[in-house]
């Protein structure tokens, strides 16, 4: 007989233990007796008996070695439990895959089945409250136990595991102690939200009182800013390949509808359609992974989970890195031996030791390249050009340590990383969101001009009342609400104007929601909304080709969307004011970027100091 994979599985409220057994491909022979015969005399035996040529013979197993059936109902289910102490679990050949199995999870002929089809198992096990981290991760440990004894059989799915905690106060700082203790930490991935959403002193018109903020008003889990370390899914887009439909479809298989736990994070170049130059060349199109451990924390506790996702039989593509079962199994195992609670270093400024800084545009190089946009205000009403600043370091950046001190500076706004290895990072901290969306309800906002923060009310003053300045603010605006308008009914502006402070700098702002149409999803509110007029120019596909050709840099991720996607929420932040690190063969490297939107009367000696104030 072939190979047979043996399990074993206490019964629910019995002490007796049954043995089941499953056939590897459903081929071995059930009578446990007899003589071995040969594959000639196998097929001679199947023509004596009037079977074709390399049929199949139609027999039924006994009890003992049918499958469960999957289509049945949770409550139909008994429940799988642990192995009583001492006992030790059978192992199991790696790969065994039974045909009802692929029978269900493949097409006809044996083809893998529609690359946008959901995962066939997704599952949150919440396990309760621990009193301390390491409790939690022993909790997680043990239930990770039970579900590697209990292995799943499904073709592909992911299951998630969490316990709340009590609250880490530092994540950045916890960050930090995993990518020196983790082996497999990276991808880093930390993501914190604006904790102000709207200008100072915005009324609603309803009741007179403070606007309601969004993440309040979705009921969802918005407001946590997350720490994440390794991932169980990876999509990173080849070059010259935009987010496309196909790709959210393979990133969001793995989100069930209407479930808020399980998230993919990551962003999206500025332009993807730009082949990436050597310094971006690893963060590819697109980057999107699923977490193998996460931290959430609010203001009353934290969360730590870790997610178990594998795919053994779809094929992949370029980009995509899924684990199969015993992978992401054995992954987990690792992950959850390796953090560990607590945080290291301090949040104190960080002297980087500049040797050397190079920018690009250089001054002599900028006043004529504002002259020709101006020449092109004909073609455009706006076009928003970047400057690079490149900064050699005497010793090693530590973009952790350094967002850390950008989040003291100002916690309005969002905070954002993403590490591919401890030499490679980019991360930032803008003010500006791209969307936010809880079910089908979706909130945008515009931000555009620029003044220095002081307690001059004068200057604020200015703001608001400069023809020039609220002229690229509506340009903005409008632009904003005609992306939504392509995907929503109707679209309010709930806030037409107002002043949005920030540590060193203040904007014009605007805020703007609506419903989603039935059938439209993330990937198409990304494609309407970026790049937005705040960042390109207008309009916006005659802005980034005339960007391709004047700025000599590549923006990579700057300016690009970066936030994550869950089944029933999502939030994008605009990733401006932000920065790369790098280690090269020049040395350690920090490259920052800031850009201005340049209209009629704009002029290029207070654009420059304007590029200075932002990356100050």
């Amino acid at each position: 007989a072939r190979r047979v994979g043996v399990r074993c599985r206490q019964r629910g409220g019995e002490g007796a233990w049954r043995m089941e057994r499953k056939l590897a491909h459903g081929r071995a022979s059930t009578a446990g007796c007899g003589p071995r015969r040969t594959h000639s005399e196998r097929v001679e035996m199947g023509r004596s008996a009037g079977r074709p040529r390399g049929s199949r013979t139609s027999r039924t197993r006994p009890a003992c070695l049918q499958p469960e059936s999957h289509s049945a109902s949770k409550a139909d289910r008994r429940p799988r439990s642990a192995p009583p102490p001492g006992a030790s679990s059978p192992a199991r050949s790696i790969g065994m895959i039974d045909e009802e199995l692929m029978e269900r999870t493949q097409g006809p002929g044996g083809a893998a089945g529609d690359d946008a089809s959901p995962v066939s198992a997704c599952e949150v096990r919440r396990l309760g409250v621990a009193s301390s981290f390491a409790e939690g991760a022993q909790k997680l440990s043990e239930a990770l136990r039970e579900v590697s004894f209990n292995r799943p059989t499904e073709a592909s799915g992911i299951i998630r595991l969490e316990v709340a905690i009590p609250r880490e106060g530092d994540t950045i700082g916890w960050l930090r102690k995993q990518a020196t203790a983790v082996a497999a930490a990276f991808p880093i991935v930390y993501f914190s939200p604006k904790s102000s959403t709207f200008g100072e002193g915005l009324r609603s018109c309803a009741d007179g009182g403070q606007l309601e903020d969004f993440s309040n008003a979705s009921g969802g889990s918005s407001d946590c800013e997350v720490g994440c370390v390794g991932s169980t899914c990876l999509w990173r887009g080849p070059a010259e390949g935009p987010f496309t439909e196909e790709s959210h479809a393979r990133v969001s298989r793995f989100l069930r509808p209407g479930e808020e736990s399980v998230r993919a994070y990551g962003g999206i170049r500025f332009d993807p359609k730009r082949r990436p130059a050597e310094e971006w060349r690893d963060f590819g199109a697109y980057t999107f992974l699923i977490p193998s451990v996460e931290l959430r924390t609010s203001p009353s506790h934290s969360v730590l989970s870790l997610n178990v996702a594998w795919d053994n039989l779809r094929a992949r593509v370029e980009g995509e890195t899924i684990d199969s079962i015993d992978d992401a199994l054995a992954k987990g195992h690792s992950m959850l031996a390796s953090v560990s609670g607590g945080k290291v270093g301090s949040r104190a400024p960080v002297d980087v030791g500049p040797s050397e800084t190079c920018e690009d545009p250089a001054r002599p190089r900028w006043d004529p390249l504002v002259g020709s946009v101006l020449g092109e205000m004909g073609k455009m009403t706006k076009l928003v050009l970047a400057r690079r600043s490149r900064v050699l370091c005497e010793s090693p950046v530590d973009p952790l340590h350094l967002l850390a001190c950008l989040q003291d500076q100002d916690r309005k706004g969002y905070q954002f990383c993403l590490l591919l290895g401890r030499d490679k990072a980019f991360f930032g901290s803008t003010p500006e969101r791209l969307y936010a969306r809880s079910g089908s309800r979706v909130v945008s906002e515009a931000v555009a001009a620029t003044r220095r923060a002081s307690a001059d009310s004068s200057v604020t003053e200015d703001l608001l009342t400069s023809e020039k300045e609220h002229n690229e603010f509506i340009v903005v605006r409008d632009a904003v609400k005609q992306a939504l308008e392509s995907l929503c009914p109707e679209v309010e502006i709930e806030v037409e104007k107002q002043v949005l402070k920030h540590v060193s700098v203040q904007h014009l702002y605007g805020r703007l929601s609506g419903r989603i149409t039935s059938g439209k999803n993330d990937f198409h509110l990304l494609d309407a909304l970026h790049p937005t007029p705040a960042v390109a120019g207008y309009p916006c596909d005659e802005s980034v080709r005339s960007l391709a050709s004047m700025e000599t840099f590549d923006r990579g991720f700057y300016s690009g969307p970066f936030g994550w996607i869950s089944g029933q929420s999502s939030e994008f932040a605009v990733a401006i004011r932000s920065a790369l690190t790098r280690s090269s063969e020049e040395g350690n490297e920090l490259m920052m970027y800031a850009g201005v939107g340049i209209v009629e009367g704009s002029k290029p000696a207070l654009e420059w100091k304007e590029l200075d104030l932002k990356v100050q």
